[in-house]
């Protein structure tokens, strides 16, 4: 199926042709929620951008609940397009190409991409994304949220480090679907392939690849406000989240191979709205641990087994103690060096073999898990300032270890 094919069907009352900003709300079975996100993106444009020509673009997956109703029966005084793709293809990473193509059809100075489930955006957002493309030479443009210090377990203690090792570059929140991209970066993604996932961490991370693949000029920029959204990854949830995210990052590391080696040290990234004031504190989150440690108990004991096969006899002796300690009832505490030496050794067990990255990401499921339980211990008296700081400096040691990471992966893979 072409690019082309993928948008099965158009509706366009306006008969926009060319748009100087396009903000894309992607969406499946989203008819009770996409009302927001689409009057703060309309308001937001009509606020900050009076000028250009602006249209809203739903990117759908043909959902029979009325989506593409409430959208156009929002208020919104800018001009709307709704896009779907074929009926049962879905996920997000097809609306992400879809909004892509549509972007280039109309010839957009840049386009700003957000989830039709938020409930916390606000008109402001869509400055924040847009400004540094408009005003700051940027070409690809990151959200920094006001987060709990518990909160993102999977940017903090996965994705970021892990790219920052890989593509060298600091970017805090690389999993999310709130984005902005100009012309040049549209034309590049428009090309390229977004697998139907359905979390979107694919698509996700393919963004942030290919942008820095093709030197494009990142920035980050702080929302000043918190990310809530009507889909929320629970305790219950995190091991299966991980497992996603985990096996999205080992096919793009299999994937961009012959790049991401030759990446000896990482570079900070330009930050957009440092000076603004935080308009709302972030809410409270509540970490069932009790919970997680019980999953860790459980998923350990799954996985013993696999961790002696896949990981190296001192990590994998270190793990199997750290899991008995816990059948006793102490709480499980995986350090960062034993967390991103596991991780390490996963991702080079996969390496040329796709069906045991499954079995290694299985694996890891439980080492996550353990490292996130003793990050709270760790952050317990921490503020937020401090969190943040931690967070750099288990990064700093991912980065350092990469031509350990490098040296796995050529065992496995050769030169």
């Amino acid at each position: 199926m072409t690019r082309d094919e993928l948008v099965a069907e158009i509706v366009n009352p306006a008969g926009i042709a060319e748009a100087d900003l396009a903000v894309a709300v992607v969406s499946r079975l989203e008819a009770d929620r996409i009302a927001l996100p689409t009057t703060k993106a309309a308001l937001g444009l009509i606020r900050a951008y009076p000028e250009l020509k602006a249209v809203l673009i739903n990117c759908d997956n043909a959902s029979q609940d009325g989506t593409r109703e409430a959208f156009f029966a929002a208020a919104a005084e800018v001009p709307r397009i709704y896009v779907s793709s074929p009926p049962g293809l879905t996920g997000r990473g097809l609306n992400i190409q879809n909004a892509m193509t549509m972007a280039d059809r109309l010839k957009v100075r840049a386009l700003a991409v957000v989830d039709a489930n938020l409930t916390s955006i606000t008109a402001a957002w869509i400055k924040s994304l847009f400004e540094p493309l408009l005003k700051q030479d940027a070409e690809y443009v990151s959200p920094i949220y006001v987060r709990h210090r518990h909160e993102a377990p999977l940017s903090r203690r996965l994705a970021y480090p892990l790219l920052r090792t890989l593509f060298g570059r600091r970017v805090l929140e690389p999993v999310g679907v709130d984005h902005a991209f100009d012309r040049r970066l549209i034309k590049v993604y428009k090309d390229a392939v977004f697998e139907a996932d359905d979390r979107g961490f694919r698509s996700d991370l393919k963004l942030l690849a290919l942008a820095v693949m093709n030197q494009a000029r990142i920035c980050q920029s702080l929302m000043l406000y918190p990310r809530l959204s009507a889909a929320k990854t629970s305790d219950s949830d995190l091991p299966r989240a991980f497992m996603k995210a985990a096996r999205a990052l080992f096919d793009l590391m299999a994937e961009t191979w012959a790049y991401w080696p030759g990446i000896s040290r990482s570079r900070p990234t330009a930050l957009a709205g440092a000076g603004e004031e935080i308009k709302n504190p972030p809410p409270q989150v509540e970490v069932d641990q009790a919970r997680l440690a019980a999953q860790f108990v459980a998923l350990g004991r799954k996985q013993e087994a696999a961790w002696k096969r896949l990981f190296s006899p001192v990590p994998a002796g270190n793990l199997v103690r750290i899991l008995a300690a816990a059948v006793r009832g102490e709480a499980p505490q995986v350090p960062g060096d034993l967390w991103r030496d596991c991780l390490f050794e996963a991702s080079a067990a996969g390496a040329r073999d796709e069906a045991l990255r499954d079995e290694a990401v299985a694996a890891l499921a439980p080492v996550f898990l353990g490292r996130y339980l003793a990050g709270l211990t760790e952050d317990q008296e921490a503020n937020a300032r401090q969190v943040n700081a931690q967070v750099e400096t288990e990064a700093l040691s991912f980065e350092t270890a990469k031509p350990e990471l490098t040296a796995l992966w050529r065992r496995r893979v050769g030169s």
